[in-house]
């Protein structure tokens, strides 16, 4: 298992590496752009040539970038839609220009005047128009939601329908977000429960479509639906509940990346001493 962090984009590319160096990661993520705004920064080709002969060097992947929150491709508002979809494949296309391995996203919400079988509509036609029209080798990666209001994407039954309408079946995959599934209501801190919520996953999706693990303890507890990470081993997940999940065979091979609180410099160093300490 590879381990890593997701970074902040304050400083540029060269600060995320920075970060990744200080923290030895072996992986990491960082958003494609600023998380909380449309506007992306103007592509610097230099520093993204720097980018990559330091990520070369230091060893770290895969790369994961992560979409901002704004953009919701279940939307029935078409201005919101259209400005989503633009988002989405400039984003697919730095992503791949980074020469990274995924983007991971949120599915999305449904609107208020519509319902989650018209919101999954849209977010696959979404999907497919995005993949038709950004051609490279980039994976694209649905991450399980809490649920909640009207978030799609929470249950492995509505993540199976997405993944097997979208056409381009190699470029579509799931990153498996641990918080978010207890929160759901998959009681993976359990060796039983744990086992059947794989079941159900590959009953409903394919294991072979679990490309990447955000490892989060929950701050709410099982089947909440609210999404409020929490520091290893602080939250309903624990300790041993983490051993369990970072020990399983399915796990064990995905790279595994910590979205903890930062609530001071040592909170990622403290959580990852914790998470590598729990890996046999």
């Amino acid at each position: 298992m590879r381990i890593g962090v997701h970074c902040s984009i304050a400083n540029g590319l060269l600060g995320v590496l920075d970060e990744a160096k200080s923290l030895n990661c072996q992986t990491i993520q960082f958003f494609s752009r600023s998380p909380r705004v449309w506007q992306r920064n103007k592509i610097n080709t230099l520093e993204i040539k720097e980018f990559k002969e330091r990520q070369k060097f230091l060893n770290i992947y895969p790369l994961t970038l992560h979409t901002p929150y704004l953009p919701n491709l279940c939307s029935s508002d078409d201005k919101l839609y259209q400005h989503s979809l633009k988002v989405f494949i400039e984003d697919l296309e730095y992503t791949g220009i980074l020469g990274a391995d995924y983007l991971t996203f949120h599915p999305g919400s449904y609107s208020e005047d519509s319902n989650s079988e018209e919101g999954c509509k849209r977010l696959i036609e979404a999907l497919n128009s995005i993949l038709a029209k950004v051609k490279n080798r980039v994976v694209l990666l649905i991450e399980n939601t809490a649920g909640g209001g009207r978030k799609v994407g929470w249950n492995f039954s509505e993540l199976g329908l997405i993944i097997k309408k979208i056409r381009e079946k190699k470029r579509i995959g799931i990153c498996f977000d641990t918080c978010h599934a207890y929160a759901a209501g998959y009681a993976i801190s359990q060796k039983e429960s744990l086992k059947k919520t794989l079941t159900e996953f590959d009953r409903y999706i394919g294991l072979e479509k679990l490309k990447l693990l955000h490892t989060n303890d929950s701050k709410k507890p099982l089947g909440s639906k609210i999404d409020r990470h929490e520091h290893l081993g602080k939250g309903y997940i624990g300790l041993a509940g983490f051993r369990l999940i970072l020990n399983h065979p399915v796990f064990k091979k995905l790279p595994a990346i910590l979205e903890t609180p930062k609530d001071n410099s040592r909170s990622d160093k403290r959580n990852l001493t914790i998470l590598r300490s729990l890996i046999s």
